[in-house]
């Protein structure tokens, strides 16, 4: 009988080892929310066009990528370029960070905000209004960002003086699939349907 027991109860305990983690559980252990929703320091580090690296006052270090836009990729036109533009906006400010949430790379997703002649100013809408950066309309829905990304390509600004520039979304796409970027232009030229497959959504 004590045997039996003893087989039943391993058994149990098996089978809840075996139980897969709660979705809720999961999602919280890949991307841990931010610890408070505020966040103010210094730019210590740029690494493109829309993330940079945030100093605090108490020595801590964080990854912030600008909420709203999408900046080129490395590689492509204009990433130096805006990748040295919002490295010039931060130089030497006072940088306030409102958090959105945290992205799948565990960075902070955040309107930065900087004090510009006298008023605070959004980093975002500088970056769209340089035509800097595209409006990242697949998660975020904000009209007036959408309309200064418009009025920067009316204008032909910064990489919009490009016939057709090349979204960042649809070069992460294809770079996933192991598509270069010579590929990809090659690919343009011939007007491959398969571009299709990388175009079609966000």
């Amino acid at each position: 009988m004590t045997r039996r027991f003893i087989s039943s109860l391993l058994c149990i305990t098996s089978l809840f080892a075996t139980l897969p983690v709660p979705a809720q559980q999961r999602k919280t252990q890949q991307q841990p929310a931010p610890e408070k929703k505020v966040y103010t320091g210094k730019s210590v580090s740029v690494s493109d066009g829309d993330t940079f690296t945030l100093l605090t006052a108490d020595k801590k270090q964080y990854h912030i990528r600008l909420d709203g836009i999408d900046a080129p990729e490395k590689g492509m036109p204009y990433y130096k370029v805006a990748k040295q533009y919002l490295a010039d906006l931060l130089l030497n400010q006072s940088v306030r960070c409102e958090i959105r949430k945290t992205d799948q790379y565990n960075r902070f997703v955040a309107r930065v905000y900087i004090m510009r002649e006298g008023r605070k100013t959004d980093i975002s809408e500088l970056m769209l209004h340089a035509g800097l950066a595209w409006h990242y309309i697949q998660y975020n829905k904000e009209q007036y960002l959408a309309d200064l990304a418009a009025q920067a390509r009316t204008a032909k600004k910064g990489l919009w003086a490009e016939p057709k520039p090349t979204p960042p979304w649809v070069v992460r796409k294809y770079r996933r699939a192991g598509i270069s970027d010579a590929e990809y232009r090659k690919m343009q030229q011939e007007r491959n349907p398969a571009l299709r497959l990388y175009q079609a959504d966000k």
